[in-house]
């Protein structure tokens, strides 16, 4: 049995780009590991080629190809079921692990007797160019005040304690933000997170990610997620359903075309005029600028409630 089970689903990612991913894991400092891929496109022939015959000449790689799409939560589930493992990992098919990532994450994990860590990483374009950083570290402390208010864990840098995940039953049908709702699940349960300020994984943006249209749905989902959190809180259960997600964003408007158009818009522009400073480019066009105002505008107030929460505690303690 190996120490550690890093879960993959793979849809419709390049193969160049899966190749690079299950690479970056296979060339780990740290070895006592298997890497389950779940193949969630049984159509995607090339890649179940590729991957059967991965597994075939390395025994480290188990993979399962799912009779139909399931979406990202199933095919984790289905992941999380064949491990046997202390610990899991996540990793996306289209990223990439620094080799010292399992080990540095093993020790500090078990160090400061956690539950689970994540750590920084390097944002990098569709040719592996880097442009940006996700770099800060928070302890178990800061994690609790901050996690109900802002997703700060980056689902594919996790190192987790199997039975912990498995305890409160994995993954649920959420069609995004799945890894939201599990944090705050396993905060209300009580167990401990931290973010490591070590950049140990490369995370790929896609100019596809830039121009989502779903990005509004993103956001009311997060929110239904904090108020089944909240609820949680009180009560010690929510009342999650599929259907009932759905009548909550679209309560926010979500069913009309032209008021989630407006929404991912606005986002699309703000990424752009980030990545566009991020590359070093010029900004051409205060058009542009003023229609992403209305997110940098609502970003930034969540951000200035952040700040206020936290002094607001620490002026308390």
């Amino acid at each position: 049995m190996a120490m550690i089970s890093v879960l993959m689903s793979v849809y419709k990612e390049p193969l160049e780009y899966v190749r690079k991913s299950v690479e970056s894991i296979l060339n780990q400092t740290y070895t006592d590991f298997e890497l389950i891929i779940i193949i969630d496109n049984p159509m995607y022939s090339e890649m179940i080629d590729y991957l059967k015959k991965l597994a075939n000449e390395n025994n480290q790689v188990m993979i399962h190809v799912n009779e139909k799409n399931c979406g990202l939560a199933s095919s984790l589930n289905t992941a999380l079921s064949l491990s046997s493992s202390e610990y899991i990992a996540r990793m996306d098919a289209d990223d990439i692990s620094l080799p010292q990532r399992f080990e540095r994450q093993l020790k500090f994990l078990q160090e400061n007797n956690l539950d689970i860590v994540s750590c920084s990483a390097e944002k990098m374009d569709e040719n592996d160019e880097s442009f940006s950083m996700i770099q800060f570290s928070a302890d178990n402390k800061q994690v609790k005040n901050l996690l109900p208010i802002q997703n700060i864990i980056v689902h594919p840098t996790i190192l987790a304690r199997t039975e912990v995940i498995k305890k409160v039953d994995g993954y649920r049908k959420f069609p995004t933000c799945q890894d939201y709702d599990l944090w705050l699940r396993l905060l209300a349960e009580g167990y401990k997170f931290a973010v490591m300020d070590e950049v140990l994984f490369r995370f790929r943006v896609h100019q596809n990610s830039i121009t989502t249209t779903k990005h509004f749905n993103q956001i009311l989902t997060e929110k239904y997620i904090r108020k089944l959190y909240n609820k949680r809180k009180k009560s010690g259960y929510d009342d999650f359903s599929e259907e009932k997600l759905q009548q909550y964003v679209c309560k926010f408007g979500y069913n009309k075309s032209n008021i989630c158009e407006k929404e991912n818009k606005a986002y699309r522009e703000y990424e752009l005029i980030k990545c566009s400073k991020n590359k070093g480019h010029k900004i051409i066009g205060g058009f542009k600028i003023l229609i992403a105002m209305r997110y940098i505008t609502v970003r930034t107030s969540v951000l200035t409630s952040v700040r206020a929460k936290m002094i607001k505690r620490r002026k308390k303690g």
